[in-house]
């Protein structure tokens, strides 16, 4: 058998596999009784070409002919594969009889590009885990138009996106590396989350910015992207995962965080992260995203953000009304539910962290307890905000803040 053959000689297996395929090729809907027997021929020449690709990387020891070492590597073989097959082409899979004209360098025109049996090959290729390396090897081969192929197949494979992307970086086209980084950023679906997004942003930012410059633009809207995807969009979606597994919040309020949580595994824009924000009362949130919108920063808005985010709405996850089991200490019943019914989690998280134990009993308020949770919050929103923001009003956080330690004085004397 042609496998047999394969393991034994795998260039004469090669050499005997394309014979068989020529002879496939010459059924023509001229020639063929139907278009179901052109069809049978071209079914018959993708078996083959799987069965004998199937037996690469089977443990095939180098080759000897005419007493010289032959390489026997999966990328060598392909490459002579495609090369051998460049000209045969099946009725009622291919457009033409002619192969096409290169593309190498220039926008592949799609799949029409790509002949049947070069398309058969990569996607062997493509599709088989263990020879997905083999594919990466072969980014640079002439035997075949390996753009036109991975663009043809993007849509349906995060892979071939992959590979496309290498593919124009090592042919000095970082542009073009760029465009495919940020679709796959973009890319609908649930294939992978935000982590992962965010990743390729930073990557086609990086891609684009090898091409200053011409590309300043580009990197802007990238850059911009990006800033929003890791000062915003990541440490809001922790807070809706830290919500969704808080047994002490309403089941309502766990099954919307955890639906909107869903929702952000794609990349979202400014204003709908503003609304998930604001929804569930996240206003530590809503401080970042005032800071990368200034038409969000008036002086009146940035106060209500401040002074929501120590007295929030009566509706919100963490207010008293909204809580279950155990009931809690009257201090920690109406004081900056933000800061202390959630107090063993950091404000801006931007990676996943273990949530503690809820419905612990908690320890009796103490003077310091209020500095030491304002100053935690103060210091990451420091690191989040511009140091120059027009958030950081002196006048009016003096003010906020000093009413705040008033009533948390009140709260430790009267406990």
């Amino acid at each position: 058998s042609l496998q047999n053959t394969a393991l034994e000689d795998p260039w004469g297996a090669m050499d005997i596999c394309v014979q068989k395929l020529e002879q496939l090729h010459q059924v023509r809907h001229s020639e063929a009784t139907s278009e179901a027997e052109a069809g049978m021929a071209a079914d018959r020449a993708k078996l083959l070409l799987e069965s004998l690709l199937g037996t690469m990387g089977s443990g095939l020891a180098p080759h000897a002919r005419s007493g010289a070492a032959v390489d026997v590597s999966p990328r060598a073989l392909v490459e002579h594969l495609l090369r051998r097959t460049a000209s045969i082409r099946f009725a009622g899979k291919d457009k033409t009889d002619k192969p096409p004209a290169p593309t190498f360098g220039a926008p592949a025109s799609g799949e029409a590009a790509v002949s049947f049996v070069h398309g058969v090959t990569l996607d062997f290729l493509l599709n088989t885990p263990h020879h997905r390396q083999t594919l990466e090897a072969l980014l640079d081969t002439k035997a075949a138009d390996m753009e036109g192929f991975l663009r043809s197949r993007g849509a349906s494979s995060i892979l071939a996106s992959e590979l496309l992307w290498k593919h124009y970086l090592r042919n000095d086209r970082p542009v073009c590396a760029s465009g495919v980084l940020q679709q796959l950023a973009e890319r609908p679906g649930n294939d992978y989350g935000v982590a992962q997004r965010v990743h390729y942003l930073d990557l086609a930012r990086q891609a684009a910015a090898r091409a200053l410059p011409e590309s300043k633009a580009t990197v802007e809207r990238l850059s911009a992207k990006l800033d929003i995807a890791v000062r915003v969009q990541v440490p809001l979606q922790q807070e809706l995962q830290l919500l969704a597994s808080d047994e002490r919040a309403a089941q309502r309020w766990r099954t919307a965080a955890d639906e909107r949580r869903e929702e952000l595994q794609n990349l979202a824009g400014l204003q709908h992260l503003y609304n998930v924000a604001v929804d569930f009362s996240l206003y530590h949130v809503v401080l970042v995203i005032a800071d990368l919108s200034p038409s969000v920063q008036e002086r009146e808005v940035a106060a209500n953000v401040w002074v929501s985010l120590f007295f929030p709405p009566a509706v919100s996850p963490y207010a008293p009304s909204e809580l279950v089991g155990p009931e809690r200490p009257a201090w920690q019943q109406s004081l900056f539910p933000l800061l202390f019914v959630r107090r063993a989690q950091a404000f801006l998280a931007r990676e996943a962290s273990a949530p503690p134990a809820w419905g612990a009993p908690a320890a009796p308020p103490a003077p310091h307890d209020l500095h030491a949770r304002v100053a935690k919050l103060v210091g990451e929103l420091g690191s989040a905000l511009h140091e120059a923001s027009d958030l950081w009003e002196v006048r009016y956080l003096t003010i906020l803040f000093e009413y705040c330690n008033c009533l948390w004085l009140r709260a430790v004397d009267s406990a």
